[in-house]
């Protein structure tokens, strides 16, 4: 993966952030181990939003409701299956901004009455802070060539094919979230036998 950092502007206006920022202290990314959560907890929690406010139109948004995420994130589905007891199960890529997050994916089991049974993966907040648009510097295309262009001579002279450059966000180690593209392609030499990924 090939990390393309994006220009931050700073935030308009006078908000909670700006004042942490202007105090010294910004509140980094923050991943949440989703196997650690309390399930009951989760579930009465889910219950007095749904008092509150009704019953969510699908399992995505119910999901991301019990979660906790904040209005610029979504879960998009990547797998569900239903067993004949009921129990079905997710699998979902978080999103912000309709900008998918690299690398972490929730899990939820759900009961048949809709209560969630195991949560994995894990969640990601506080994502604002750091990304504060989703319209990159770079087109796709540009960030292909620069990943290629990384391969120094010998890169310039591969034929490549299976290519793809899509925009994500990357949060590091460090928990700071960037605006980049993953990129990928195969390579090799015209004559062969010198493949590369």
């Amino acid at each position: 993966m090939t990390n393309f950092k994006t220009r931050r502007s700073a935030p308009v206006g006078i908000t909670i952030l700006a004042l942490a920022l202007a105090s010294g202290f910004a509140q980094a990314a923050t991943r949440t181990d989703l196997h650690t959560l309390d399930t009951k907890a989760v579930n009465a929690n889910y219950q007095a939003v749904v008092r509150a406010v009704g019953v969510a139109p699908s399992a995505a948004q119910r999901h991301a409701e019990m979660l906790a995420l904040d209005s610029q994130s979504a879960l998009n589905v990547l797998s569900e299956t239903t067993e004949a007891n009921g129990m079905s199960y997710y699998r979902y890529q978080q999103t912000f901004r309709g900008v998918p997050i690299w690398g972490e994916h929730v899990v939820v089991s759900q009961a048949a009455d809709g209560t969630a049974r195991n949560l994995f993966g894990r969640a990601v907040s506080n994502l604002a802070g750091d990304i504060t648009t989703v319209t990159p510097r770079l087109s796709a295309l540009a960030a292909l060539d620069i990943a290629k262009s990384a391969g120094g001579a010998r890169g310039a002279t591969l034929i490549t094919e299976r290519e793809s450059s899509t925009l994500m966000i990357y949060v590091d180690d460090t928990d700071r979230a960037y605006l980049s593209y993953v990129v990928t392609y195969f390579g090799d030499t015209a004559k062969g036998g010198s493949p590369t990924r």
